[in-house]
């Protein structure tokens, strides 16, 4: 079973999943080989995930933390909210 974690630990690691918190679950990226902060937009009927990238927004957030002396590593944005399905 450990042999399984790693797996992921190592897809994780190298970009080829994203782990979902909130649901504790994976998904598959679909921005692999670009380096990204994924935001997942997660629909809280249907629990569906899909993965969006915003540039602008991430640059925003990375200039605000560092203006506190923070300096991100990896990061990974979950939303709730609703699928245009569910809306």
């Amino acid at each position: 079973m450990m042999g399984i974690y790693r797996a992921l630990d190592f897809l994780e690691e190298v970009g080829a999943i994203h782990r979902i918190q909130l649901l504790g679950s994976f998904v598959v990226c679909r921005q692999w080989g670009r380096d990204h902060t994924p935001i997942m937009l997660i629909c809280t009927a249907c629990e569906n995930v899909e993965e969006f990238v915003s540039d602008a927004t991430i640059a925003t957030l990375d200039d605000d933390v560092r203006a506190v002396r923070f300096q991100r590593r990896r990061a990974t944005i979950e939303l709730r909210g609703l699928c245009a399905a569910c809306h």
